[in-house]
């Protein structure tokens, strides 16, 4: 359940953040706000599962297994 929450929070960081920026360095446009945030997406979903595999591995091999 824990993965799932941080999948989720990554997730929508990278959402606002791909937005965010897209706005600010961009243009003032909906269709860039939205080039963004789904840019983001894909970022932030590609982060948490490279981060969460980093996690389950660590954890692996000091043999902590669940």
């Amino acid at each position: 359940m824990r993965d799932n929450l941080f999948q989720v929070a990554s997730i929508v960081i990278g959402v606002l953040l791909g937005a965010f920026v897209a706005v600010v360095y961009l243009e003032d446009s909906t269709v860039i706000a939205i080039a963004g945030g789904f840019i983001g997406m894909v970022v932030g979903s590609f982060n948490s599962g490279f981060v969460l595999m980093v996690y389950r591995l660590t954890c692996h091999m000091h043999g902590k297994h669940k």
